[in-house]
């Protein structure tokens, strides 16, 4: 059975951010899916909030909607912006690539800056907005 199409946009999008230089500079390898014990600031997690089928009698269209989160427990939102920053040019570089699926529209819905609860966190969200067909 193969993967479903989310898994295989998350896995080429958390690639495409652990091999870009300018967010290696910031953050190393730290972008995540679930954020380990002990984590060191900052980092990135990766959230896939909404897989839309769009399916008609023509094609098996899906829309997949994922979210980057910046944490920073740097003063104010510089850094979380610049890492932002860093992750939209990285995913914007190029289109992605999946094995098995044509990703027909790829864009940067929207971007907002949060003070998060615990009154020292910084919190970025980033989301992108996926359109994809299968190719066979």
């Amino acid at each position: 059975m193969a993967d479903p199409v989310d898994l295989l946009i998350q896995g080429a999008f958390v690639a495409r951010l652990k091999a870009d230089a300018a967010v290696g500079a910031l953050l190393g390898d730290r972008v995540y899916d679930r954020v380990p014990s002990g984590v060191v600031f900052p980092y990135l997690t990766i959230r896939i909030p909404q897989v839309i089928d769009e399916e008609n009698s023509c094609s098996l269209n899906e829309r997949v909607v994922i979210e980057i989160h910046a944490w920073s427990r740097s003063p104010g939102f510089v850094e979380c912006r610049r890492m932002i920053g860093a992750a939209k040019a990285a995913v914007r570089s190029s289109a992605l690539t999946v094995t098995g699926h044509n990703l027909s529209l790829q864009t940067v819905e929207q971007t907002r800056y949060l003070d998060d609860p615990d009154g020292l966190t910084a919190h970025g969200v980033v989301t992108f907005d996926f359109e994809t067909n299968p190719t066979s």
